[in-house]
């Protein structure tokens, strides 16, 4: 597990022309604006292989409780050719400070995965 910054990150060719600019479409983009992109870190990952899912396991890092609806812990699946995006209507449980949060992705694409990709986002749901 690694956790990388930086502006250079988000220039590479997978994540500036496939993540990000698809990502800013209806269909991906999550309900409320995003108001911290550094509120769950990552903690850990494991992998299934009989039902080919990982499961990544995130601690909420903002200081404070966060209210259901407003938990963004996304996670992108990258293979050679295409990236599997997180479901957009998927359940954000409220959680405590310093609580922990799991996430359960399950490769749908059925293809090799390279990246496993871990955004842990806050969003705000104030107009929702």
């Amino acid at each position: 597990m690694y956790t990388l910054t930086g502006e250079k990150l988000m220039q590479t060719d997978m994540i500036k022309y496939t993540l990000e600019d698809f990502e800013r479409g209806a269909r991906t983009t999550p309900p409320g604006k995003i108001i911290d992109n550094n509120a769950f870190m990552p903690i850990s990952y494991t992998y299934d292989s009989a039902n080919d899912s990982f499961v990544i396991k995130s601690k909420n890092v903002t200081g404070k409780d966060i209210p259901k609806g407003a938990e963004d812990v996304a996670a992108y699946l990258l293979t050679d050719d295409s990236v599997q995006f997180p479901k957009r209507d998927r359940e954000r449980p409220a959680v405590k400070k310093d609580g922990m949060i799991e996430e359960r992705v399950l490769n749908r694409r059925l293809k090799k995965v390279n990246y496993l990709l871990v955004k842990g986002r806050l969003l705000d749901r104030s107009g929702f």
